[in-house]
């Protein structure tokens, strides 16, 4: 005598699977922080989010204070995501850049700007990249001072907990 399961189970295990590894993980998200300092109000930022289904552009409360604000935004799962940013105040341009990061199925990006002397990623754990944008004169407190655009990520359904 076997121990197997009646074959009309063996399909429903089986469909139940396939579905479960099918749905849930083929998310991918992507938000964007600017951690305003004196010189560049929020008011003066843009950022444009381009993937391969479209493109948005984000000001205002869609651009969060801090890691954990802002709104988050579903991308494609593969291809490129290609994020530039604009403060500008009418015809003057303070800084601007843009930066690529591969896209990938279960992944969420999290972009930083924010305006230093100094690379913010001494301090940071699970930082992925980052670049520094030519400031104008104009906005700088000293003279050594960028934009940075700092960007890491993590799973979603199953983040790393640092």
């Amino acid at each position: 005598m076997t121990n197997r399961l009646p074959r009309h189970l063996c399909v429903a295990l089986l469909s139940f699977v396939v579905l479960a590894c099918s749905t849930g993980g083929d998310d991918a998200r992507v938000r964007v922080h600017y951690s305003q300092g004196g010189q560049l109000p929020r008011e003066l930022l843009t950022v444009t989010i381009t993937d391969p289904v479209g493109s948005r552009t984000l000001s205002g409360p869609d651009i969060g204070a801090s890691w954990s604000e802002g709104r988050e935004f579903a991308t494609a799962t593969s291809g490129s995501l290609h994020l530039a940013f604009k403060f500008a105040g009418g015809s003057v341009v303070a800084s601007e850049g843009a930066v690529d990061v591969p896209l990938r199925t279960d992944w969420s990006y999290d972009f930083t700007l924010s305006v230093d002397s100094l690379d913010p990623t001494r301090f940071c754990i699970g930082c992925m990249g980052h670049r520094a944008f030519p400031l104008d004169a104009a906005y700088r407190v000293s003279p050594r001072d960028s934009v940075w655009l700092v960007w890491g990520g993590n799973y979603i359904k199953n983040p790393v907990i640092y």
